[in-house]
């Protein structure tokens, strides 16, 4: 740009004070953003012990769905391509979560390959549901609004419509534009990563480093015997360190899951070969079957009640 004047603002001074204030601009979006993230407070005290599913959740809609798979395999409900073994107890339907009932329906018979995509979609809506109660209790984020979204991004939102006036400005007085074009235009490819915020709110942070610590003995790396811990605890441990546990729990799911036998063929480079056999037995919840509401440190996998 010359040095012809806009707004009484020479070209060279206005395209630096301008870079500052757009450097400033997306500074003051980003510590609004983790402002907003870690003041966050439960909207609900309710003090509920999670199931597995919800822990999971708290990390990803594929996590809880694994906690799941994890419950119904290490109860011998289903097979290792997430076929049906047997029926449930009257007991069992009693203890198990409800979204774990909803991924042994949306399995059916078994007769599909267990694919790890097709399985999400068919659980979308039930995610869905998990995730609502997980906002209500202060442990996610919900959807933002159009506004609180638009407050969040106004500095830069501000910066960049002030330099589309001038660029109109510039324009019509045949002034070199290309430049603060550029700037604008690296303004507006900051918006998708300055507004992204983590799933999990401060307190949701806070709940899975204490679930992960307190259950440091579910951890793949520690070679949990799900055998003497059952399904309860194998759910738990699929909820916190996801698709590794699956492999230590039984290594052929995880690699029907991986669409392939590599993640097999790794489980067993490290030690995790063969296939378990799973009882009902749940020594650490109280109850058979699928496990009780008496997990400690993460809750157990049959409250039938909805998140």
């Amino acid at each position: 740009m010359d040095g012809t004047d806009t707004w009484g603002i020479a070209s060279a001074d206005f395209l630096r004070w301008y870079s500052l204030a757009a450097v400033l601009a997306v500074v003051l979006t980003v510590l609004g953003s983790w402002i907003a993230v870690h003041r966050s407070v439960p909207t609900s005290s309710t003090g509920r012990v999670l199931t597995p599913p919800q822990i999971g959740s708290l990390t990803s809609d594929g996590q809880a769905v694994l906690a799941s798979l994890a419950i119904l395999r290490g109860a011998d409900v289903i097979d290792s391509r997430g076929r049906s073994l047997r029926t449930l107890t009257n007991t069992e339907l009693t203890r198990l979560d409800w979204f774990t009932r909803i991924v042994l329906l949306r399995l059916g018979s078994g007769t599909a390959p267990l694919v790890r995509s097709r399985l999400f979609a068919d659980t979308s809506g039930a995610c869905a549901k998990l995730r609502r109660g997980l906002v209500d209790e202060g442990l996610l984020h919900g959807r933002p609004t159009l506004g609180a979204s638009t407050i969040r991004v106004f500095p830069i939102l501000f910066v960049v419509a002030v330099g589309v006036a001038r660029v109109t400005q510039g324009l019509r007085n045949g002034d070199p534009v290309l430049l603060l074009v550029g700037i604008i235009v690296l303004l507006l490819m900051t918006l998708p990563f300055v507004h992204r915020r983590p799933r999990r709110t401060a307190l949701g942070e806070a709940e899975v480093r204490r679930l992960r610590e307190e259950n440091d003995y579910l951890a793949p790396g520690a070679r949990p015997s799900f055998t003497a811990y059952g399904p309860s605890r194998a759910g738990l441990s699929a909820a916190l360190f996801g698709t590794s546990a699956l492999l230590v729990l039984d290594p052929a799911m995880a690699g029907a899951l991986s669409h392939g036998v590599a993640q097999v063929g790794q489980a067993k480079l490290f030690g995790f070969g063969g296939t378990f056999a799973f009882g009902v037995t749940d020594s650490g919840c109280s109850g058979g079957g699928c496990g009780g509401d008496g997990c400690g440190g993460g809750g157990g996998c049959g409250s039938g009640s909805g998140s």
